[in-house]
């Protein structure tokens, strides 16, 4: 479907005017570059409020420090490709006294500064930032003296070699809270938890030399004892105690402590979890943990109504209940009604299967989908085994039998009728991202093997390999989006084929903007996408926040899909470029793009896009 929602390829020999396609495109054009002139008014308007704004910041008299390093610690900033400050002379004050610490921090205890502002061409501020460094402080040496149960020659070693300041040299105040830090954290990894460290200073002011003397008690080391839970209303101990990172009478790292949190935050049963040494244990070998949690509420039921354009307008539905016995077992049901898809689904999942911390997850479902080549009825049913191998890592064995229906077949390369697909699977994933709504950094990787022959219950033999790589990066209000996604199809014996609803297809939001869906890619005689069983896309995007809630964006996408791999050249892949603007919402972020094809052979003219979440 086109941007307007007219059919740009409908029944065979059927097309809209090519005049009535450039009048709308036209239109739309007009619409779009009115909207980014007011936005363009409008942070104008805002800008001028704010006061003048700052054309050069001049350091003098800085030795040890240069223009840059300084520069960091200061919130207002020279004009530059991606930042531009207006002056305030609370954030100037504010940016000298970081300075302040900054060299502070660093051994010049005497430093004094000064600031002036003057005008400068244009009605801007031009800042310069007197520093008078003075003498640094001097450390001459530095001791370590460690006494208690657990004290050994080899923990002195390893505590030393963790000290950045071990003299002689500067006297650097702002690392002494991270060398404290430091070796708290390190006697905490050897089961000392009621270690004391303690830092005495020793400072000669009249020629700036200063001793350092660490003294530590490292107490006895701590074994897991038991667990007290708090704060339990539905949730059963059973359900809290299994995810406990540490067996009784084993040694009692502060690792285990962060690990046990984490490992109770990742059920979903608890928004916030505090895990504790038990106080009164304090001295003792043995130590029971405490752990305090609040619990969120087992169900919850959603509705709502949404637009976009690949789904159209749809109503939304869905019930979760994460909690039906007290140990955790999830239930959730979804389901929708719009244009181009119907249907529902359930899913049953038990996060500890096997008295491991392996999830079974049981889900069935029925849907009606019509993208553009095809309309396809699917019953299906699908068995899971998650293992999470970390907090950003996770594997996926899973098993799908699918009874799929062709209703109808808008191209020449696929039959109506009845088919059966059974897949088993092997998924891993890799997730580092910030914010999954708004990701600033991070990257997301999924690479899945899956695998359809008969012995699975499957009319058809193939096998099929994706690989997906996003990455994220900030750069001031800046945010870089990379995304490549690769795969392939391989029938596994002669003359095998695969359904028409397995292939790939290419074009619209999801994959290469500024094309009809699926119009990348092979076509039939009549024009019609017939998809590919080799997919390559790839994707940069650059968005900014600009104010309130609205943000922008740039993108170039690229990609293809064909049958084989000597069928992929340069000189075919589809190329598409565009510009959105991005508003967040009570109901997530709204995305509207408008983009054109740049590769000649196209001729569809500009699409216009408009979904919710985040792009990828």
């Amino acid at each position: 479907m086109g941007a307007d929602g007219l059919p740009t390829h409908g029944a065979k020999g059927g097309r809209v005017p090519r005049r009535l396609r450039d009048l709308l495109s036209r239109q739309r054009l007009q619409s779009f570059l009115s909207l980014i002139l007011l936005v363009s008014v409008m942070v104008g308007i805002t800008w001028a409020a704010e006061g003048p704004r700052v054309t050069q910041i001049h350091f003098v008299g800085n030795r040890t420090f240069g223009d840059r390093a300084l520069l960091r610690w200061m919130a207002l900033r020279p004009p530059g490709l991606c930042n531009s400050s207006h002056f305030s002379s609370a954030e100037f004050l504010s940016d000298l006294e970081r300075l302040r610490r900054l060299y502070r921090g660093e051994g010049f205890l005497a430093v004094r500064m000064d600031g002036t502002v003057e005008e400068s061409e244009g009605g801007g501020a031009r800042l310069l930032v007197s520093i008078d460094e003075g003498p640094r402080w001097m450390v001459t040496d530095c001791e370590l003296r460690l006494e208690g149960s657990g004290a050994t020659p080899a923990l002195g070693d390893s505590l030393r070699r963790r000290l950045e300041t071990s003299g002689p040299g500067p006297y650097r105040l702002r690392v002494l809270g991270t060398d404290r830090e430091r070796l708290e954290q390190l006697l905490g990894s050897r089961g000392l938890l009621d270690a004391r460290v303690r830092s005495l200073v020793s400072r000669d002011d009249s020629c700036g030399l200063v001793r350092l003397r660490w003294s530590i008690d490292t107490g006895p080391r701590a074994r897991y004892a038991g667990v007290r839970v708090y704060g339990l209303e539905h949730v059963h101990e059973s359900a809290v105690i299994r995810e406990v990172a540490v067996r009784p009478g084993h040694l009692l790292r502060a690792f285990d402590l962060e690990l046990t949190r984490r490992n109770l935050l990742r059920t979903g049963l608890f928004p916030s979890v505090e895990v504790i040494a038990a106080p009164r244990d304090s001295g003792l070998v043995e130590k029971h943990l405490v752990i305090l949690v609040r619990e969120r509420s087992g169900g919850s039921v959603g509705a709502g109504f949404g637009y976009g354009t690949s789904d159209r307008a749809r109503v939304l539905a869905s019930f979760e209940h994460r909690n039906l016995d007290g140990r955790g077992l999830r239930f959730s049901a979804r389901g929708v009604y719009g244009e181009r898809r119907r249907g529902g689904e359930a899913e049953l999942a038990y996060p500890w299967f096997l008295g491991r911390r392996l999830t079974l997850a049981l889900g069935g479902g029925h849907e009606r989908t019509s993208p553009r080549a095809w309309t396809a009825e699917m019953t299906r049913g699908s068995l899971h085994l998650v293992r999470q191998v970390g907090p950003q890592i996770r594997a996926d064995l899973g098993y799908r039998l699918e009874r799929q229906q062709l209703i109808k077949v808008r191209t020449e390369s696929g039959t109506p009728g009845r088919t059966r697909v059974g897949t088993l699977s092997l998924d891993f994933i890799r997730d580092t991202r910030d914010d999954l709504r708004r990701p600033r950094s991070g990257s997301y990787l999924r690479l899945e093997q899956a695998w359809s022959t008969p012995w699975l219950g499957s009319l058809h033999q193939f096998a099929r390999t994706d690989l997906e790589r996003v990455r994220h990066r900030a750069l001031g209000p800046l945010t870089f989006s990379f995304r490549t996604h690769l795969g392939w199809i391989a029938p596994q014996s002669s003359g095998s084929s695969v359904p028409l609803n397995e292939r790939y297809f290419a074009g619209g939001l999801r994959t290469v903007r500024g094309f009809p869906e699926d119009a990348v890619g092979p076509r039939d005689g009549y024009g019609d996408p017939r998809g590919g069983r080799l997919l390559a896309t790839g994707t940069m995007e650059t968005r900014i926040e600009l104010f309130w809630r609205l943000g922008a964006a740039v993108f170039l996408d690229a990609g293809d899909v064909v049958d084989h791999a000597d069928a992929l050249a340069w000189q075919r892949i589809s190329i598409g470029a565009g510009t959105g603007l991005l508003v967040d919402s009570p109901v997530g972020r709204v995305r509207a793009y408008l983009a054109f094809p740049i590769t000649p052979r196209f001729q569809d003219g500009a699409q216009v896009y408009l979904a919710t979440g985040a792009a990828f």
